[in-house]
């Protein structure tokens, strides 16, 4: 299983899944601009991200629930094969639609996209926490729209 990334005070390595590629240009933009210690590589397919966590580290992967032929939620399944990295959910979908699976795949936190760019500071704010934290440890899923 590959380790979980821990924080050093150095670059944040993250891994954001989209398969909408303005969904992952703005996150990279308002992020990296956010935070400085945060390297954001962006992939616009699940299968390709797979294939790249295995080759390279992450502290963190942030991801869509809902892209084709393979969505989030199963793809937090198959990563979870293989390693603990902290997952943080994307998307549109409200927190009371995917909390119970999201959950039970073993995804750590979520933040829900909106047309408001402050949540592109909540979620830079979710993925320090993923980061320093580490995956969750108890049952209920961290479930917040400002990612506080």
């Amino acid at each position: 299983m590959t380790d979980v990334g821990t924080y050093n005070s150095g670059d944040i390595h993250v891994l954001h899944v989209d398969d909408e590629q303005e969904a992952l240009w703005f996150s990279k933009i308002f992020l990296e601009g956010h935070e400085p210690s945060l390297t954001i590589d962006q992939c616009d397919s699940p299968f390709q991200a797979l294939k790249i966590f295995r080759e390279r580290s992450y502290d963190c992967v942030v991801l869509d629930v809902a892209m084709p032929y393979l969505d989030g939620l199963d793809f937090v399944r198959r990563l979870r094969v293989f390693s603990r990295v902290p997952v943080i959910l994307y998307t549109h979908y409200s927190a009371e639609e995917i909390a119970e699976e999201a959950k039970s795949v073993g995804a750590d936190y979520y933040i829900q996209k909106t047309f408001d760019p402050s949540h592109y500071e909540a979620l830079a704010e979710c993925i320090m926490k993923a980061v320093i934290m580490g995956p969750r440890v108890e049952s209920k899923l961290r479930c917040t729209q400002s990612g506080r």
